[in-house]
């Protein structure tokens, strides 16, 4: 009896170790392709797109609004119109040498509209908040140093579906999911519990490399 319950155990652990092989290797497979818009074509650096919140879910894309006072519209929200403000994709790493933007590709995100008091259209986190929150314009004692990458989660509607993730600059590096938070106005921000889930939808051709 003995020797049967072992033999179970045996095949069970060797089940499961193949079955986690696969799984990784699946996975694995899943972040080597790159990041797709909604014509199933790869994001591309320096492309610009609308993010197009996933079916779903209520409430418009991103935009910028004054919160907290702020004398000049930089803090980044969930808008009311359904597509937003057009964003341009970045490779920021000068590590990477690709066209394409791929899962564990690091990214700059700029606005391609902001206001004129604003001194950037760069997305930057702030600790000025309850949470770590997503701003424009000048970096200062409160920005988090880090980079935002790209998770894919798998199709909708035939379409890609993404969400951000922010990885701060710090050992270990402990990255968190990207949300919008019903505190002042729908903030965009560090929200593990309820991400931004989106579609990357191209608005036109390639754009410089260089938007401050």
């Amino acid at each position: 009896m003995r020797m049967k319950t072992t033999l179970v155990a045996f095949f069970f652990l060797a089940f499961s170790s193949a079955l986690s092989t696969a799984l990784g290797r699946s996975m694995a497979a899943f972040d080597a392709d790159p990041v797709l818009d909604d014509g199933n074509n790869p994001v591309i650096d320096g492309g610009s797109y609308l993010l197009i919140q996933s079916s779903g879910h209520s409430g418009g894309g991103v935009e910028l609004a004054a919160l907290d006072g702020e004398t000049c519209p930089i803090s980044v929200v969930q808008g009311y119109t359904f597509l937003g403000i057009p964003v341009t994709v970045n490779i920021s790493s000068s590590t990477q040498n690709a066209n394409y933007v791929y899962p564990t590709t690091p990214v700059d995100i700029h606005f391609q509209t902001v206001y004129p008091c604003a001194s950037s259209s760069k997305w930057i986190v702030k600790n000025s908040t309850s949470v770590p929150s997503v701003f424009v314009g000048e970096e200062d004692d409160s920005t988090v140093p880090g980079h935002f990458l790209i998770k894919k989660l798998g199709k909708q509607d035939k379409y890609e579906n993404h969400m951000f993730v922010f990885c701060p600059d710090i050992t270990p590096a402990t990255c968190w999911d990207v949300g919008f938070s019903s505190f002042k106005g729908e903030r965009l921000g560090k929200n593990p519990g309820n991400p931004f889930t989106f579609i990357f939808s191209k608005i036109g051709g390639m754009n410089s490399k260089h938007i401050v």
